[in-house]
């Protein structure tokens, strides 16, 4: 049998627009962007970053892959001190469309200063990608490059040159 995506979440209501009724505290030191916060290593920073005071002082962007997005929303509910700000956002970080919109997005708000300066990146999404019906196992993003490489190594490089101008002061 193939497999299926998931069924969409409530919390995946939004797709680029960032704008929808979330405001920074007034407190607020700048942003953090994480990625792949949904498990794994990511989701052990994500338990880490909500004890931690900076939970309160910075705004926090998780990315997350929009047909897995894990229990990242309940364990911000469960363990997030009150006053943490933050938006899930679902980025498919193997189409470089999806990246270049959210960085456009992002820049914009921080360009009106919606949101404050970007002060910290953790890019800790990663995936293998084996294509069983490939004689190599290689399998190919839709802009034509490996899958592996393309969102452990080419969304991260993107992704920041993009965000730079969000990073400087």
């Amino acid at each position: 049998p193939q497999n299926e995506d998931p069924p969409p979440f409530a919390f995946l209501t939004f797709r680029y627009n960032l704008t929808s009724n979330i405001t920074m505290p007034p407190s607020s030191k700048g942003t953090i962007i994480v990625t792949g916060p949904a498990g794994g290593i990511g989701g052990g920073w994500v338990l880490e970053h909500l004890k931690s005071p900076e939970a309160k002082l910075y705004h926090t962007i998780y990315i997350i892959l929009p047909r897995v997005p894990g229990n990242l929303k309940e364990a911000i509910e469960k363990y997030a001190p009150e006053g943490h700000s933050y938006e899930i956002v679902p980025v498919d970080l193997s189409k470089q469309s999806e990246i270049r919109a959210f960085a456009k997005e992002v820049n914009g708000r921080i360009a009106e200063g919606e949101l404050g300066r970007i002060r910290l990146m953790l890019l800790i999404a990663g995936a293998m990608f084996l294509n069983k019906n490939s004689s190599d196992g290689l399998s190919f993003t839709d802009d034509g490059m490996e899958s592996t490489f393309a969102v452990n190594y080419l969304s991260n490089f993107l992704l920041v040159l993009l965000l730079l101008q969000g990073m400087d002061r």
